[in-house]
C-alpha cells in the first residue's frame, strides 16, 4: 500500500508532484503563498505565448497569456488543486482586474515561472 501512495505523488519521470496546504503550495523546494509576489518567465509556445499560464475573467474568457508578458511580476491571490493539478490564481501587478491562472508544475517545468526564491517572497504589492 506504501508503494502505491509513493507513485502517486510522483509524475510519470520519476519528479514529486506540487502539494497543497491551506493556502500555500509547494513544489521542487519553493512555495507559493496567498500573498507571494512572483515573476514570470518565457512562453515555450513556439510563437513564445505562455501554455501553462492563462489570463481572463468571467466575462472575456479564459485564452494564453501573450509573450508581452514576460518577466512580469503577478500576486499570488488563490492557490488550489483541480483533479491533479496545482494552480495559482494571481494579479498582474499594477494592471486591471483579469485573473491570471497558472499551472503551478507546468509553468515551473517548462520555465514559464521563475524559481521561487527568499528574495521573491512576500514583497510589498
Amino acid at each position: 500500500m506504501l508503494i502505491f501512495a509513493l507513485i502517486g505523488s510522483m509524475t510519470a519521470n520519476g519528479q514529486k508532484r506540487a502539494t497543497v496546504v491551506e493556502d500555500t503550495a509547494f513544489y521542487l523546494g519553493s512555495k507559493y503563498a496567498v500573498g507571494d509576489t512572483i515573476t514570470l518567465g518565457y512562453g515555450s509556445k513556439s510563437n513564445k505565448a505562455f501554455a501553462f499560464v492563462s489570463i481572463g475573467g468571467a466575462f472575456t474568457g479564459v485564452t494564453d497569456l501573450e509573450s508581452g508578458w514576460s518577466k512580469s511580476d503577478v500576486v499570488i491571490n488563490k492557490v488550489y488543486k483541480n483533479g491533479n493539478t496545482v494552480y495559482v490564481r494571481c494579479k498582474l501587478k499594477g494592471v486591471g482586474p483579469n485573473k491570471v491562472f497558472i499551472n503551478l508544475e507546468g509553468a515551473i517545468d517548462n520555465k514559464e515561472l521563475l524559481p521561487q526564491t527568499e528574495t521573491q517572497t512576500n514583497l510589498p504589492n
